[in-house]
């Protein structure tokens, strides 16, 4: 089959965060296609990669490079490497339904394998830039795009993708939309396909991480001490989940700093950047809190007592810089009691793998004198008109321009992490 007649066919791929895959809307560009965020397709020699610099993993499993947390886009991009067994599992996917042209046949053998790696979960690390769930799976099509156009035309499957920061910025320019488009050059025609992305409900979990606060001494635990209890088979999910997230790597920079809380900058920005992938990474029902360990909202000025201990980055809580990317609260007109104890959750879980690598998440111990004992519900809310340029944010200065995604409050800032308006200056 001929690479300009296989594109043409290939971009009718379509599929939800499920594995079903949702009937597309056709090549042809229809007038209220004209506005979807759309993400256009290079050459696809600078995708697809037989002599990958990077290791391989191993077995039926699936790597993103540079791995670790990433806090801004890597200046080569990034390499999705493939173990050999997924390799294999490709290959054979191929082999059994790819040799009589039909084309939808080949492509749903291929979709499922792809779909059932971490790709997802591994996106997540990339702090710089914000990917729904949907369209962290919009980069495993993209991926089957390529692994598929290569294996039809006789070729062994790639042993890595490649995406260029260019690509990246793309992906993050299509936000959360459900219906994006996809464009690319085929021949001499421009062809686009239109891709919906149509969320299925998650089962609820049936089992709840506890928070208790020991009220007397209990060997050499002491009252007022906190522990959490995750159950073994949740556990289990947590600790794999981190382990995708670059808590080993990231554990090297908390070494030897056990049971404090006034841990090093590099380990508390450590801390801070696998709590935040976890909060993102996590699976619906991941990080759940019993009903009776929520945090109640406190009288007006009154602390509020979360069970988190009291990292400090450049002198802004850990909990509160994540509560303020991933909880966005107004004082007064509401109260996320269950994004805060998630966030609290979170940091727990992220501080304890790295301070405790090799060790299991099944209880985690919290010293009552390192706890957060004195924030206040203010802390945690980002103004409704947080002007960039004002001091207690810090991300825009006077008689400057700035892009719209620097528009968040910098490091060390009251308000470190919360969004803000921009002054457009001439």
């Amino acid at each position: 089959m001929h690479l300009p007649l296989l594109f043409s066919i290939l971009l009718f791929l379509s599929t939800t965060l499920a594995s079903a895959l949702p009937t597309p809307t056709g090549l042809a560009r229809r007038k209220e296609d004209i506005h979807l965020p759309t993400f256009t397709l290079g050459p696809l020699d600078q995708y697809v990669s037989h002599t990958a610099s990077v290791p391989t993993p191993s077995g039926d499993s699936l790597q993103i490079y540079p791995t670790g947390i990433l806090e801004r886009a890597p200046l080569d991009g990034i390499d999705v490497v493939f173990g050999p067994d997924l390799r294999k599992r490709i290959s054979a996917a191929v082999e059994g339904n790819c040799k009589d042209d039909n084309t939808e046949k080949c492509r749903n053998a291929i979709i499922p394998v792809v779909q059932s790696t971490d790709v997802s979960h591994h996106s997540k690390r990339f702090l710089f830039m914000l990917i729904g769930a949907g369209l962290a799976l919009l980069v495993a099509e993209l991926i089957t795009i390529y692994v598929m156009s290569k294996t039809i035309e006789g070729q062994a499957p790639p042993d890595a993708v490649h995406f260029t920061p260019s690509d990246l910025h793309q992906i993050e320019a299509l936000g959360n939309a459900n219906t994006v488009a996809i464009e690319a050059y085929v021949a001499e025609s421009t062809s686009i396909a239109t891709i919906t992305v149509t969320p299925t409900p998650t089962p609820t979990a049936n089992a709840f991480i506890t928070i208790e606060t020991l009220t007397a001494d209990q060997g050499d635990h002491k009252q007022g001490d906190v522990v959490y209890r995750v159950p073994q088979k949740l556990e289990q999910r947590l600790h794999d989940l981190l382990g995708i997230l670059g808590s080993d790597e990231n554990a090297q920079k908390c070494a030897g700093q056990r049971k404090r809380a006034d841990v090093t900058e590099a380990c508390a920005r450590a801390i801070r950047n696998t709590a935040e992938a976890l909060f993102n990474a996590a699976p619906e029902g991941a990080l759940a809190v019993a009903q009776q360990n929520l945090p109640r909202r406190p009288a007006p000025g009154g602390a509020l007592r979360l069970p988190v201990q009291n990292f400090v980055l450049v002198e802004v809580p850990i909990v509160v810089i994540l509560a303020h990317r991933v909880v966005p609260m107004q004082v007064i007109e509401e109260f996320d009691a269950l994004g805060l104890a998630q966030a609290s959750l979170a940091v727990t879980l992220a501080a304890h793998a790295l301070m405790f690598a090799g060790s299991t998440l099944l209880e985690i111990w919290i010293p009552k004198d390192q706890l957060a004992s004195e924030l206040k519900e203010e802390d945690f809310a980002c103004p409704k008109d947080l002007i960039c340029i004002d001091e207690s944010c810090g991300a825009q200065e006077e008689n400057k321009r700035i892009a719209h995604r620097d528009a968040v409050c910098k490091e060390g800032t009251k308000y470190a992490a919360c969004k803000c308006k921009r002054v457009n200056y001439p």
